[in-house]
């Protein structure tokens, strides 16, 4: 495996935990969804500035189609909001439920064809149109199982769920289990390939490589010691 376009570690200046984060290719952005701030850092992990938004966003993902970032606020709302490059909030969206549960909103983001949502209730896989509407479900859980990410990129599709007292990453059904200690805050897709941004203890995050060059980077399943490693050598092996 090459070199990693993302490869970084960061901690809030707040020394709060990560909730969400994205990449647009030259910068990093962190929510804690706590206070109405996104946090901006260069690639290496050095923390440039911080922005005041309206709200207290718990997840965000920037999509490189449209340019724009897609968040979502507490736990218990159904509505997307939507971010320029600027950080301005320039709209949002309530999404037609079609269950309860579905007021929970786990992740979201821009599809690939930019022309809807990906959404990721903790029970239910589902699309929404732009404006909300209810398009389809892609899938509901077995019974036990909880979403809690969810990224389509290029052919594949990866998925981030609790089950059986367990945290797993698979993508396209293969992977595993992830080590007690690391929490995936976020998945950052980018044309054919998908990075992560995993939290180790409380203030720490690293964005690494999930799957890239056709590879599952199965070591996040592993002891994450090598992650120190792997930062300072720029995520190559």
């Amino acid at each position: 495996m090459a070199c990693s376009a993302l490869c970084a570690s960061i901690i809030l200046p707040t020394s709060v935990a990560v909730s969400g984060a994205a990449w647009n290719g030259e910068h990093i952005y962190a929510v804690d969804g706590l206070t109405p701030w996104v946090f901006v850092f260069e690639n290496n992990g050095l923390f440039i500035q911080r922005f005041r938004t309206l709200r207290a966003y718990r997840t965000i993902r920037y999509d490189f189609g449209v340019g724009r970032f897609a968040a979502t606020d507490r736990a218990c709302s159904n509505r997307i909001y939507i971010l320029n490059t600027r950080l301005e909030e320039i709209g949002s969206i309530e999404l037609e439920i079609q269950t309860a549960s579905d007021n929970l909103v786990a992740d979201a983001g821009y599809n690939q064809t930019n022309t809807g949502f990906d959404v990721a209730h903790p029970y239910a896989l589902r699309v929404y149109a732009l404006d909300g509407s209810y398009d389809s479900t892609v899938t509901r859980n077995p019974s036990g199982r909880e979403f809690l990410h969810w990224a389509d990129f290029g052919v594949r599709r990866a998925l981030h769920y609790f089950e059986n007292g367990r945290f797993y990453v698979t993508v396209d059904r293969v992977g595993g289990i992830l080590p007690d200690c690391v929490a995936l805050k976020a998945f950052i897709p980018r044309d054919d390939e998908l990075y992560g941004a995993f939290g180790v203890g409380y203030i720490y995050t690293y964005f690494i490589p999930v799957y890239t060059e056709g590879q599952l980077n199965t070591s996040i399943f592993g002891n994450f010691a090598f992650i120190a490693d792997n930062i300072s050598a720029g995520c190559c092996n």
